[in-house]
């Protein structure tokens, strides 16, 4: 043990005097290093130099470090719903330089995680022009050509700045400082455009990594570009629409009419049944005004909310509460499909009880210690992360230990999306659930 004890004081003593870094290693020259997550198929991940945590990165995340040079092994982890400890997803080495900035981007291929390394000259932060970098990191978006022209330009009129397919990347470019657009067509053909973005403004000595990434489901069009300058802005096309569906759980069991923006002769969802969810439509971002009335008779407003519909989002309205005072709440819904879990959501539409826990747990889990998910009448939680298999849905009514529902089975499947509706039971203290989404067919 002596020799042991020894070589770490050294070791110590040694750091002491000329500094080492995190992994025991004398410092030296710094390197610069931006990891970039955009592995649609997968949740945070964790990326790591050697076995030390450098940062959790969520989906189209994005962190920067300064790195010493030298050789590392790069480990990218992944903690799946019911694991107690992350899963090693995928390894690579690298061998950092002096005045090399590297660009680590982590995609997938054929459902594993890929890395994208590129490397770069530095660039400086006093420099007379903007530098611009495109990497694409969409496994299932094709190939591009990449316009950098201001905003409005004719594409047909244009050059691009170079084309790119999946694991591909176009050089630095320079430009002047001033107001451009980044437009996406199909490899050589400036016809098809697949993506304009909104006007960006290039400063001088301002790096700028466009990152194409997959919209995955999380968003309504089928590519988002995630502008990187120190902050991460997602950028969807400019044109894109939002899409919005509509639940209704008025106590009465009756049909009801959604209106958008007062346009009662033309209802966006006319007649949506009890508790049966309509499928998705196209509705222009904003705010915008939602009128619930009963089924063909606009002289009756039920409810109303002003809701901003974020762009190219996925929105679901609740309607709920007693027939004549309705209850209407909008919610954005991440709707990607995540590699070895399932994701469900719970919406509140039992107008009969004041909120109601959620518990939705292993099968026979005794409910001891366990924070519910508490939800008021028209209330959902966010996208819950599952394990495959089975599950069991509990409600207590709020406050008591009191079942509303269940215990109950249910069965979820990689990579699934679920959707439970808790709707008023038989009797005053029951509730029952509508099941929807990849419940049923």
């Amino acid at each position: 043990m002596r020799p042991l004890a020894f070589f770490t004081a050294s070791l110590l003593l040694g750091c002491a005097m000329t500094g080492c870094n995190s992994d025991g290693r004398t410092s030296g020259p710094s390197t610069n290093v931006t990891a970039v997550n955009a592995a649609p198929s997968f949740a945070d991940v964790g990326f790591l130099r050697e076995e030390r945590l450098a940062a959790n990165l969520p989906f189209r995340g994005a962190s920067s470090f300064a790195f010493e040079v030298g050789q590392y092994d790069f480990n990218v982890d992944v903690f799946h719903p019911g694991d107690l400890t992350a899963t090693r997803e995928r390894s690579f080495s690298e061998t950092l330089q002096a005045d090399t900035d590297y660009l680590f981007v982590i995609t997938e291929s054929n459902g594993s995680v890929e890395p994208i390394v590129v490397t770069k000259a530095p660039f400086s932060a006093t420099a007379s022009n903007a530098e611009v970098t495109v990497i694409h990191a969409g496994p299932a978006f094709p190939a591009v050509s990449v316009y950098v022209t201001a905003p409005g330009a004719d594409l047909s009129a244009a050059n691009p700045i170079g084309a790119a397919g999946f694991m591909q990347s176009i050089a630095p470019q320079t430009f002047a400082g001033g107001e451009y657009q980044l437009a996406l067509t199909e490899s050589g053909n400036p016809l098809n455009v697949l993506f304009v973005s909104p006007t960006l403004t290039f400063a001088a000595g301002q790096q700028n990594l466009f990152v194409i990434t997959d919209g995955a489901g999380e968003v309504t069009v089928p590519v988002v570009v995630l502008r990187i300058t120190g902050d991460v802005a997602p950028l969807t096309d400019v044109n894109a629409q939002s899409e919005l569906r509509a639940i209704n759980a008025a106590t009465d069991t009756l049909p009801r009419d959604l209106v958008i923006d007062d346009n009662f002769t033309a209802p966006l969802f006319p007649a949506v049944p009890y508790a049966a969810p309509t499928g998705f439509v196209p509705i222009a971002p904003g705010a915008r005004k939602i009128s619930v009335t009963p089924a063909g008779n606009p002289g009756v407003i039920e409810g109303e909310g002003t809701s901003t519909i974020l762009g190219a989002r996925f929105n679901t309205t609740v309607v709920a509460g007693a027939a004549g005072d309705l209850e209407v709440v909008t919610v954005i819904e991440d709707r990607r499909r995540l590699a070895n879990q399932a994701r469900l959501r719970v919406f509140n539409g039992a107008g009969q009880f004041t909120s109601l826990d959620f518990f939705v747990l292993p099968p026979g889990t005794a409910i001891i210690g366990i924070l519910p998910i508490t939800l008021n009448v028209s209330g959902s939680s966010g996208a819950l992360q599952v394990p495959p298999g089975e599950i069991e849905l509990t409600i207590r009514i709020t406050g008591t230990e009191t079942v509303a529902y269940g215990p109950a089975p249910l069965t979820v499947t990689d990579r699934g999306l679920y959707g439970v509706l808790a709707i008023n039971g038989a009797t005053p203290e029951t509730a029952d659930v509508v099941l929807f989404d990849d419940f049923t067919p």
